[in-house]
C-alpha cells in the first residue's frame, strides 16, 4: 500500500490511562486511511474506509 502522511493528530507524551480519538472525516476524500499508535511497549496500526 502507498500513500502519503495526512496528518498528525496528536504527538506528546499522556499520563497513563484510557485516551479516545475521535475522527471527523468529513473534509476526508474517500479512500482507507491508517493511524498508528504508540507507546513505549506496543505499535498498532488501525485501518479504516472513509465513503460516501
Amino acid at each position: 500500500m502507498q500513500g502519503e502522511l495526512v496528518d498528525v493528530v496528536l504527538e506528546e507524551n499522556k499520563l497513563k490511562v484510557n485516551h479516545f480519538l475521535y475522527f471527523n472525516e468529513d473534509n476526508s476524500k474517500m479512500g482507507t486511511y491508517l493511524c498508528s499508535f504508540k507507546t513505549e511497549t506496543l505499535k498498532e496500526t488501525k485501518r479504516f474506509v472513509v465513503m460516501r
